[in-house]
């Protein structure tokens, strides 16, 4: 798959943000990870900035799209 990272890596992401379970993710995203998951993959870096400015704990609202390797979130 051209462009979406893997199903299951995308998954997880989405259970650790949707749990805030984030020092959890940070520990499993290791540079062997990030190659594992694709070549898009390095976008998760971007989530983790996110998370790390916003504070918020658990988003109010989630949705994962595994096909595409989204997920998008939304915090009050």
């Amino acid at each position: 798959m051209v462009g979406v990272p893997d199903p299951r890596w995308v998954e997880r992401v989405h259970r650790h943000v949707t749990r805030n379970t984030i020092s959890d993710l940070l520990d499993e995203m290791t540079p062997e990870q990030l190659h594992r998951a694709g070549n898009v993959a390095g976008e998760f870096l971007n989530w983790i900035a996110m998370l790390g400015a916003a504070k918020r704990g658990a988003p109010a609202w989630s949705q994962l799209v595994t096909e595409e390797g989204y997920v998008y979130a939304a915090w009050h």
